[in-house]
């Protein structure tokens, strides 16, 4: 799925943390909230899961908005997909 590869469980479930608290917030959640949202231990840990995100081109910084970091078009498109695939499995 991903642009460089599969991309991991965790990847997605911070993707899809990402993407629906900033449909609902209108700003990107804080490391910790990510890290405890999909269950990961020190922020580091998070902090590696975005970076890939970012390599991968599912997840861009900016330095104009609070916390710096949004997901792309990729990556909302491939959550889309995700919430699509699991809907038609219910």
């Amino acid at each position: 799925m991903g642009m460089s590869g599969k991309v991991s469980e965790t990847r997605l479930r911070v993707l899809e943390f990402l993407v629906g608290y900033m449909e609902s917030h209108r700003s990107a959640p804080t490391r910790e909230e990510m890290a405890v949202a999909v269950g990961l231990g020190p922020r580091s840990s998070i902090q590696y899961h975005i970076d890939s995100l970012v390599e991968d081109g599912y997840v861009e910084r900016t330095i104009y908005r609070h916390r710096m970091i949004r997901p792309t078009e990729s990556g909302i498109n491939a959550i889309k997909r995700l919430r699509i695939i699991d809907a038609s499995d219910s």
